[in-house]
């Protein structure tokens, strides 16, 4: 019998074992630290398997993966004050920064986070290799906000008492003039699923993963994405896992 997959869909990423290496020394399609090092979304179109006389091949359906959302994980405490509660009333998703003007389209114009952290350092280079690395991780927090996510991208939103909530990206990033004085001036419009409640199966610490402090925005790990696809299902939206299916010819 060839490999196919489970009838409810993928095996859980993380027991996904490498595989032995071949006799001409080649590395298996699918191993451990490929799938996790590459992320869901560069995830093997194919993989191959010789068995008997067969050629088994595995193939993932291409309209369920090419253009498949991504989701994110954000903790929106700014200046020490959780805006998740925020973000419910206005049907928002916010980031901070809101001192520095024009982030939005230096984003727009670079190919990386850089120019970000340059904008965000000012004038004075940072005194210490921690300072250093505080600032990569702040430009590099920025740099998902403004680039990476894009309207129809999915966002898991950590509140501080430990629930999460779940949204779906439906505009790109802007710059709300009113809102500088409370750090909430950056932000996305989202369409927030679960009639605003909290997600269950879905557990804080699961979520967290990607954005252990003080990271603020990453894409989510790979490990919850099934636990966050039954609420995207449930809500009417096409499934963001890929689907298989398995074929067979002679060698």
């Amino acid at each position: 019998m060839g490999l196919r997959a489970p009838s409810r869909g993928l095996p859980p990423i993380w027991q996904i074992a490498a595989e032995p290496s071949r006799q001409d020394g080649a590395r298996p399609i699918h191993s451990r630290d490929t799938v996790l090092s590459r992320g869901w979304t560069h995830w093997p179109t194919t993989e191959m398997h010789m068995t008997d006389s067969k050629l088994e091949k595995e193939t993932m359906d291409e309209t369920n993966h090419s253009n498949a959302p991504t989701v994110f994980v954000l903790r929106m405490k700014l200046n020490n004050v959780d805006k998740v509660g925020y973000g419910l009333e206005t049907g928002r998703i916010v980031m901070g920064y809101a001192h520095l003007r024009g982030l939005i389209e230096i984003a727009n114009r670079s190919t990386d986070f850089v120019p970000l952290r340059d904008a965000i350092r000012g004038q004075s280079e940072p005194a210490s290799p921690g300072a250093k690395a505080v600032l990569t991780k702040n430009a590099k927090d920025l740099w998902c906000f403004l680039h990476d996510m894009q309207p129809g991208d999915f966002v898991l939103a950590l509140r501080e008492d430990s629930c999460v909530f779940l949204a779906r990206i439906a505009g790109p990033p802007r710059f709300d003039e009113s809102r500088v004085d409370d750090d909430t001036a950056y932000y996305r419009e989202v369409d927030w699923l679960n009639g605003k409640e909290r997600i269950d199966g879905v557990s804080h610490a699961e979520a967290s993963r990607s954005v252990h402090p003080p990271i603020v925005c990453r894409e989510v790990d790979p490990r919850v994405l099934p636990m966050v696809n039954r609420t995207i299902v449930q809500e009417g939206y096409s499934s963001i896992l890929p689907t298989y299916t398995t074929c067979a010819r002679s060698c």
